[in-house]
């Protein structure tokens, strides 16, 4: 397989494709993907947009496309947006991820399009979990998040491990290894909303890696990132997702992003390297140049990739 590769030799494989800012809830930590005016109002890009943009994913090659918010699930059209990256991305997994709240009413608007759901899940204790999301969901998270792995889809936990939800870990893995789902332990990073916390929330996750660890039968480093999974003997995967200030995380990063108002994003951490489609995109161009022009974009953003922590 035929991949774009940057000046680091690392080869880009994943994209993750924010479709909008707005979300239901207000997490203490959101770091809004790196997006700088998250919270503002923007003219979100429309099916015809991501049809052509999913057209030069699938010429690049890129493996694994993630659609993100915001909240995904309250676009209208997000079953729309996820049908037209399957049909037109056929060979790369979809997947996407949600707070979880809308999933009993939108799941089968996605049901036949993604291979995967990343539910974000802070807490299982009703408290906590309101106290971290501003919003008194959890019960209808859980109940959306069963009721997808019931479907037939996959169904993984993102969990953002702080000083606030620290000591609930242990019942997270639990309730994961339960399931038969993996789980995703995140270490907060100074970004967005999580650059104000930082310093008052920020929980190492060293010695819940050591707990992790002794829990488990076997473990591998993925690729991506290089990041250490443990496998526990019911067959669940926790990965420990430790990017801020690791050089290692930085070297094995494979990835790029698309922000919610159109424009390539080569690094979660920096905003001052964006490269603009919204001009591709727009009616001045010739519709069959759109594709051409856009793969031209990633190519230039692909080589504004390089590693952040050296």
């Amino acid at each position: 397989m035929k991949y774009l590769y940057d000046s680091y030799g690392r080869p880009l494989t994943h994209v993750r494709v924010t479709v909008t800012h707005r979300c239901n809830y207000s997490c203490v930590y959101c770091h809004g993907e790196g997006e700088y005016n998250t919270y503002n109002n923007i003219n979100e890009m429309s099916i015809y947009d991501y049809e052509l943009i999913a057209r030069a994913i699938a010429e690049l090659n890129i493996r694994f496309i993630k659609i993100t918010g915001g909240e995904p699930l309250i676009r209208d059209d997000i079953g729309d947006i996820l049908r037209v990256f399957r049909e037109e991305c056929s060979s790369s997994e979809l997947s996407m991820v949600t707070n979880g709240y809308f999933l009993l009413d939108r799941l089968e608007d996605i049901v036949n399009y993604v291979d995967r759901v990343n539910v974000s899940l802070p807490s299982l204790n009703r408290e906590t979990y309101t106290k971290i999301t501003g919003k008194n969901g959890l019960d209808r998270v859980l109940r959306g998040l069963e009721r997808t792995l019931d479907s037939g889809i996959k169904v993984k936990i993102n969990t953002v491990v702080t000083r606030l939800n620290c000591s609930e870990v242990g019942e997270l893995i639990d309730y994961a290894n339960n399931l038969g789902v993996d789980l995703n332990l995140i270490e907060l990073i100074p970004l967005g909303r999580g650059k104000t916390v930082y310093r008052g929330l920020h929980e190492s996750l060293d010695e819940i890696e050591t707990v992790v660890k002794s829990r488990a039968t076997s473990y591998y480093k993925r690729s991506l990132h290089n990041r250490p999974v443990y496998i526990l003997p019911g067959g669940t995967k926790v990965e420990i997702v430790k990017s801020y200030g690791n050089p290692s995380f930085c070297r094995g990063c494979t990835r790029i992003r698309i922000t919610a108002d159109g424009k390539i994003k080569p690094c979660l951490m920096r905003d001052d390297n964006l490269v603009d489609i919204r001009d591709v995109l727009s009616d001045k161009i010739p519709q069959d140049s759109k594709v051409t022009l856009l793969i031209e974009r990633f190519k230039k953003a692909n080589l504004l990739r390089e590693p952040f922590f050296k």
